[in-house]
């Protein structure tokens, strides 16, 4: 079977624009085409105006992105392509075609076809290379109005090999196999209204034709990337039962979903409805770890004598990162002790998650499971807001579902 993942949810991460609303001081057309003054390629992955803090430590494989200030420590990286939009090929690299090709790895390492490795600074969140200091400059003089497309993914802490990377005409693809505890992302840098409405009608156009260029760098439009969530996340909390009269002792154990693992992540391509991941091959059983990707710790709780006790919900380790599916068969090792006796459900059938429309990439569900016994287990599973430093957005003009905006 092979599942075509879509990009639903996404991080908008917005670059910062300066400047007045008439640009006609910056130079008409034919005047930058003439000029020949140096000017460096920018990216941004936040607002450099500080809304986004930064000093957020987390380690590599910890669970999932929700904003740019989660990309902010030691091993967070993410990989860049820097592509005109009229190259022949995404197989040509920097090294050959320095023109076609402005950004990949070959820059800083002869013969690589990975993204250039970049980090978020720690003082802003412009992008910082992370292998050279060597500076990449827009063309200028008749090249100053061409336009690049730029594209970046994030691995999280997947071992990838760069015979692993497939670049051909059309595409950038990657063999992966994730192990639930990834949060994959990929996406490419547009134009936001917040960039676009300090120009007037006729400016607006022609930053929409040319960006991003030299043109377009010395009006402050820096290329601001948006990128896409690529797994389907899962979350999960305990609802002590209710079991009247007594208190049972309830231990989970562990934690375990199947689900696809090996697949095919494209993360640049011509025609944009084909980055994602393709899913091929049989499931295997994914197990639950903490959000410091250390093994699940078991819970220990009670469950309650009446309905008159406040139920306290219990938050089981980090999340899940799965491929897409109609359903998933899911696990719990349970443990039961009362009257002087403990069992367990380590021999059980598993439950069968589903929910209506199967489960989407690029959104967050919630499975919470009311424990009552350790075959009474009642299951529910809900969409819920996927959340940034700040805040939450659900449904937000034609934002998909979850989706997460950082202060456009």
């Amino acid at each position: 079977m092979v599942t075509k993942l879509k990009h639903i949810c996404c991080i908008l991460l917005p670059a910062f624009c300066i400047g007045c609303s008439d640009d006609s001081y910056r130079g008409r057309l034919d005047e930058v085409l003439a000029g020949n003054d140096k000017m460096p390629v920018i990216l941004s992955l936040g607002d450099p105006s500080g809304n986004i803090t930064s000093g957020k430590s987390s380690t590599k494989g910890s669970g999932s992105v929700d904003a740019a200030s989660d990309l902010i420590g030691e091993g967070k990286y993410l990989y860049v392509y820097g592509f005109g939009s009229s190259a022949s090929s995404l197989a040509l690299r920097n090294e050959k075609d320095s023109y076609s090709c402005l950004i990949d790895a070959s820059l800083d390492t002869p013969g690589s076809v990975s993204g250039r490795r970049a980090r978020i600074g720690s003082a802003d969140t412009y992008l910082e290379w992370v292998d050279s200091d060597r500076t990449v400059y827009w063309p200028v003089g008749e090249n100053g109005a061409n336009p690049y497309d730029f594209y970046a993914y994030y691995l999280d802490d997947l071992n990838v090999r760069e015979s692993d990377y497939d670049r051909t005409d059309d595409r950038i693809s990657i063999k992966v196999n994730i192990d639930g505890n990834n949060d994959l992302m990929a996406g490419k840098a547009s134009l936001t209204e917040k960039q676009l409405q300090r120009f007037g009608a006729q400016e607006r156009e022609r930053v929409q034709e040319y960006a991003y260029s030299y043109y377009t760098a010395i009006r402050d439009v820096t290329p601001t990337i948006v990128l896409n969530h690529q797994l389907v996340r899962l979350d999960f909390e305990i609802i002590p039962g209710v079991t009247l009269g007594i208190n049972k002792e309830m231990s989970i154990m562990d934690v375990s979903v199947e689900s696809q693992t090996s697949g095919l992540f494209t993360v640049a391509a011509k025609d944009e409805s084909m980055v994602g991941i393709d899913f091929i091959g049989d499931v295997k059983k994914l197990y639950l770890m903490e959000k410091d990707g250390s093994p699940f710790v078991p819970v220990t709780f009670l469950t309650r004598s009446s309905e008159s006790v406040p139920a306290d919900l219990i938050t089981l380790g980090s999340s899940f990162f799965l491929a897409p599916s109609d359903s998933y068969s899911f696990r719990l090792t349970l443990k039961e002790r009362y009257g002087g006796e403990e069992n367990s459900s380590e021999n059980f059938s598993p439950i069968i998650l589903k929910t209506e429309g199967g489960f989407r990439p690029g959104t967050r569900y919630k499975v919470k499971l009311t424990v009552i016994g350790l075959t009474n287990i009642a299951v529910s599973v809900s969409i819920v807001p996927w959340m940034y430093g700040g805040g939450m957005t659900v449904d937000k003009g034609d934002e998909p579902p979850g989706s997460i905006i950082d202060n456009v």
